[in-house]
């Protein structure tokens, strides 16, 4: 073997160790490195917007009376359930519903799956 081929063989060599050496040091990844997601959904806040958002005679099934709107008096979003409890009224009826939902995380959107009206009062 010529020399200038013992030199290039060693020069690899000591670049080899080198950069394995760097990357031992570092941390350096061969593998794709992972993509961190900018956007954090926070569950119940969305869950709750998303509910305000909806007419509530449409969502329960209950009329308002003597020409008054219902509106949404408290929501409360169980992220462990994946429920929520609702309340509203009209001003001269009032009443509470379950709510269970999905909701995905990585674009924020809520589905309602179903709807049951517990009391009117």
């Amino acid at each position: 073997m010529s020399s200038k081929r013992i030199l290039l063989l060693c020069t690899l060599l000591v670049l080899v160790l080198y950069v394995v050496e760097v990357r031992k040091e570092s941390n350096i990844s061969t593998v794709i490195p992972s993509i961190e997601t900018t956007t954090n959904y926070d569950e119940g806040e969305t869950v709750e917007k998303y509910i305000r958002t909806l007419d509530v005679t449409t969502l329960t099934g209950v009329n308002p009376v003597l020409g008054g709107n219902m509106y949404l008096t408290a929501v409360r979003v169980d992220t462990l359930s994946h429920t929520a409890v609702i309340e509203y009224e009209d001003g001269h009826i009032a009443g509470n519903a379950s709510i269970s939902y999905t909701f995905d995380s990585v674009t924020g959107g809520v589905t309602v799956v179903k709807v049951t009206p517990e009391s009117t009062q």
